[in-house]
């Protein structure tokens, strides 16, 4: 119960600061902030700009594999992993996701000592990561080694943040800073959509099949991910490539 207070309470001041967040392209004016096209015309427009332009609709084919993939990280899966391939408490299920999120910070610490080479090598760290993802993914779901989990847990939070730091560049490098939000309206809508079938599916996978061959899935879609950006190169922005350009 004091868990849940204490979120409640980090919740609402979150809200309040992003409440006093101002977009610097857009004035206080109040005539031009009734003049913002609702929110479904700028989804249905991002909709467009992602599926016309080759180097946004290769990013969220990517993303859209990566969603489906990462239905085996939600609790009721990693829940029943826990308890029936590890045999631990349900103690373990925080470890494991303290060593994921420990894996996030050192891909973050990479990201900003590494930047310029990242900036150079965008497109292949793209490959790489998405394959070392599968890699830990596969790892993770087929060692019955609690300590070996929680590394493979970590390596699989260091791919995924150099992925997604390769993958939110070249995003932004392929859009206009006006379009932005219109893509990401578009692609909020695509990810939650497809989470949420996934999660159904894998659900039914884990009851029928069980959790090795959920974690093994997923592993296969990540590879094919991998495989698509490998295919995919030739579609990626260079840091040349200037924002406004996209229309």
């Amino acid at each position: 119960g004091q868990v849940i207070w204490l979120t409640v309470v980090l919740a609402a001041a979150a809200a309040v600061l992003m409440n006093r967040m101002e977009d610097p392209l857009v004035s206080g004016d109040s005539s031009e902030r009734r003049d913002r096209p609702p929110y479904w015309s700028s989804m249905r427009e991002g909709w467009v700009l992602i599926w016309k332009q080759p180097a946004l609709r290769t990013i969220h084919v990517i993303y859209v594999l990566e969603s489906i993939a990462g239905v085996v990280w939600i609790a009721a899966i990693l829940y029943v992993y826990v308890s029936e391939v590890l045999h631990k408490e349900e103690a373990w299920w925080g470890y494991i996701n303290a060593s994921f999120f420990l894996g996030l910070m050192a891909g973050g610490w990479c990201g900003m000592k590494g930047s310029r080479w990242i900036d150079r090598h965008i497109g292949s760290l793209t490959v790489y990561s998405s394959f070392g993802i599968s890699l830990m993914t596969l790892g993770f779901g087929m060692t019955s080694m609690p300590w070996l989990a929680l590394m493979f847990s970590a390596g699989f939070g260091l791919f995924d943040q150099l992925k997604a730091v390769s993958l939110q560049t070249m995003l932004q490098r392929s859009v206009s800073l006006q379009l932005m939000p219109k893509v990401y309206a578009a692609q909020s809508s695509l990810i939650s959509l497809v989470f949420g079938a996934s999660t159904l599916l894998f659900g039914y996978v884990t009851d029928r099949f069980g959790v090795r061959a959920t974690f093994m899935a997923a592993a296969g879609i990540l590879f094919l991910s991998g495989c698509y950006a490998f295919g995919a190169r030739s579609r990626w922005p260079s840091g040349k490539n200037a924002p406004d350009k996209a229309q």
